[in-house]
């Protein structure tokens, strides 16, 4: 069960959580990353659709074209959430992106693993979210948010992985930027990942 431990209690936020994290389909986002590893890459929005009774958008990660990942996401009025990325085998339990209130929130979310080839394996997740002001990132200033989660997976020494992350979510745009060490057994990875180009979906006949 996802615990979600709002500061000052029960306040909604100012905006939704899709101000932070908009789900329109037609969205692109490019990325380019830095660190462990180096390229770019498109984030698409396609098309929500009804799994369950629950209606859900889908989410394409391309690199030159391809699609590598695919990843069914569910917003609420204050939080944003994974929900697998196979329709035929979503997680037991939504996984939090991201969970906001006005003064901050906190929350923790422990279940299966999400890797198919470690079963045995669970995850334990803890983040904390806060309003961070105004930043620019292309070119305009936008209200922010920093969202910092530890993702721990595996129950073993030698497989156990460590994520730390931070990542910047920006009104309108959505993440622009994120920041994540990755610590596997003995070995660690960094990576940085910083946006370059937003699209909004083109009107038909465009």
């Amino acid at each position: 069960m996802v615990l979600a431990l709002i500061a000052a209690s029960a306040l909604t936020t100012q905006n939704p959580a899709t101000d932070y994290f908009p789900l329109q389909p037609g969205m692109r986002w490019t990325y380019e990353c830095s660190g462990s590893v180096v390229g770019s890459y498109n984030q698409e929005i396609g098309a929500s659709t009804d799994i369950d009774g629950k209606q859900v958008t889908l989410v394409h990660i391309k690199e030159r074209g391809k699609t590598t990942q695919t990843t069914f996401y569910e917003a609420s009025e204050n939080g944003v959430y994974i929900l697998g990325h196979d329709a035929k085998k979503l997680f037991e339990k939504p996984q939090p992106v991201f969970i906001l209130s006005q003064k901050g929130a906190e929350w923790t979310h422990n279940a299966p693993s999400p890797y198919d080839d470690d079963p045995s394996a669970g995850i334990n997740l803890k983040g904390r979210s806060k309003f961070i002001g105004t930043k620019t990132y292309l070119g305009t200033k936008r209200e922010c948010i920093e969202v910092k989660t530890e993702a721990k997976i595996g129950l073993t020494g030698t497989t156990a992985t460590t994520f730390n992350t931070t990542t910047i979510y920006a009104k309108g745009i959505g993440m622009v930027e994120m920041q994540e060490t990755a610590k596997i057994g003995k070995t660690s990875t960094q990576r940085k990942i910083v946006i370059s180009k937003f699209e909004l979906p083109q009107a038909d006949g465009q």
